[in-house]
């Protein structure tokens, strides 16, 4: 029964790295969509200025 518990719990520790890692994944990915959110709003900004 130890080999399997030794099993479960490399396998819990393996799936709770790969959450915390896409997890970060996800966080960047989301960082940078704001960004670039960010950088077309002062833009628009910048370009409606200039039109007036």
């Amino acid at each position: 029964m130890e080999i399997q518990e030794q099993l479960d719990f490399d396998i819990s520790q393996g799936l709770i790295k790969a959450i915390k890692e896409k997890k970060e994944q996800l966080e960047q990915k989301n960082f940078i969509k704001l960004l670039i959110e960010s950088i077309n709003f002062e833009h628009n900004e910048i370009f409606s200025k200039e039109n007036k």
